[in-house]
Formats: structure tokens, sequence, C-alpha cells
């Protein structure tokens, strides 16, 4: 958590100074930076039969933090996610949509989604082979 503190009208520097530490003491004993959502975070889950892998983990790109008072936690908020995988694949780490924090339907926060894992497209082969798989032994 970073606090900045701007001290107006003082007079001497050394007033300046003792307002500002004062201040600051302040902000870092009454809040706290809380992790809302950890890097990596399980968004989402999509199956698509034409890529490998089949199941694709879709997770944030950066954790998600909050400034609260010292012991509580963020509440009332929201979460809205869109993302779009390209048919011919997506390297792990390549930004594919973004999740959004909302708080009373208004958007405070909002970080890129990306995959897990590289994802490829399926060969011809592999799309029949599961096809057959799903049809007779699902």
């Amino acid at each position: 958590m970073r606090l900045i503190s701007v001290i107006m009208g003082e007079a001497s520097p050394t007033q300046r100074i003792y307002d500002t530490v004062n201040l600051l003491k302040y902000g870092f004993c009454q809040y706290e930076a809380v992790e809302y959502r950890s890097k990596n975070y399980k968004v989402d889950e999509y199956k698509n039969i034409l890529l490998t892998p089949q199941k694709i983990k879709i997770v944030t790109n950066d954790p998600i933090y909050f400034v609260t008072k010292k012991g509580e936690k963020p509440t009332g908020l929201e979460e809205q996610f869109n993302f779009t995988i390209d048919k011919n694949g997506v390297k792990a780490g390549e930004q594919i949509g973004e999740l959004e924090i909302l708080k009373d339907g208004k958007v405070i926060y909002t970080v890129p989604l990306t995959v897990e894992q590289d994802v490829k497209k399926a060969s011809y082969f592999e799309v029949l082979r599961r096809t057959f798989k799903s049809m007779f032994f699902d």
C-alpha cells in the first residue's frame, strides 16, 4: 500500500514534515491493502472440442487489491467477465478478455484475463477421436 501526503499552508518546513509524518502514520494505522483475488485466480473454465487442451482455465493476469479500514473486507462487489479465444489458439499470458469488479453497478477495477497454458488448434484426428470417445464412453 502506498500513501501520498500533501500538506499546504504551513509556514515552516519543520511543521510540514511533522504534519506529513502524522498523516502517514494515521493512514497506515487505519487502513490496509486487502487481497481480493490472487494472480492466476480461476475465473472460468472454457471447453471446446476443437482446441488442445479441451478444458481451458481462464485466469486473472494480475492480483486484485482493495484498500479498506483495518479488519474489514471489501463488500457489495460483483464480478463480470468477457473473453474470446481465437479458434487457432492462444499463448499463455496473452490477454483474451477482462474481469470487471463492480460496486453499485459502476466499474471500479478492471484486470486482464489470460489462459493458464498454451492453447492450440486440435488436429482433425484428435477431434475425431474425441467425438467417438464422447459418443460411446461418456
